[in-house]
């Protein structure tokens, strides 16, 4: 509720500046792209916070059926085009290969907007965000994919609680964007119910990697 009343108040006070004062174009440009900005971040909350309360009110319901990994991880590179556009990022899907995983495709959906969000907060402009097939477990049916960014990187201690309920841990983005850490303990509690796992390999400075593992078969 405190993030998103602090958002509402930022697009009010851009909309009251875009409609009430004589400003110039520059200006006008740089209020556009920040109410372009902040609507964004507040839908992106917002939607995460819905989620979230209808998974621990157990108003999600788990259905698995076979899912094209690829086909998703498409789908949402293009979704954030505009983004990507905005911030002079390279993003893209680096395998070219239909796999199927058996899988609930809003969660996983879900799971993935929110890395690749998180992927672009994170990365200065110029910056490259990529998602690769990094393995297929044949014989424990799994099949994992990296999302890896030239960003700011994480620093170790980090990397262990922001999985955790408990935690908070908020970092601004490369553009001062504000979070709640909410995206990757939802993605977490997600996976955990499709059976999947979730884990970070990051160095500041250096880039992040986040590892997604799904079943690929219903076993």
């Amino acid at each position: 509720g405190h993030h998103l009343r602090g958002t509402f108040c930022g697009l009010q006070q851009i909309g009251e500046l875009l409609w009430l004062n004589n400003i110039n174009d520059e200006k006008r440009e740089k209020c556009t792209k920040v109410l372009y900005q902040n609507s964004k971040k507040t839908f992106n909350l917002l939607n995460n916070l819905l989620k979230w309360d209808s998974a621990n009110a157990g108003m999600i319901t788990y259905k698995p059926s076979q899912l094209n990994l690829h086909q998703i991880a498409l789908n949402n590179v293009r979704l954030f085009n505009s983004q990507v556009r905005f911030k002079n990022l390279e993003l893209s899907c680096n395998f070219d290969t239909d796999i199927f995983v058996y899988a609930d495709l809003d969660m996983i959906d879900t799971v993935i907007r929110n890395l690749l969000s998180n992927a672009i907060k994170f990365t200065p402009t110029g910056g490259k965000i990529e998602i690769i097939l990094d393995e297929i477990d044949v014989t424990n049916n799994t099949c994992t994919i990296a999302i890896i960014d030239s960003g700011i990187g994480m620093a170790r201690d980090s990397q262990s609680k922001v999985f955790e309920i408990d935690a908070t841990i908020s970092t601004l983005g490369t553009d001062m964007e504000k979070g709640t850490g909410l995206g990757l303990k939802l993605c977490k509690e997600f996976l955990n119910l499709n059976k999947g796992t979730i884990w970070i390999e990051s160095n500041e400075n250096k880039g992040t990697s986040v590892f997604i593992s799904l079943p690929i078969e219903n076993k």
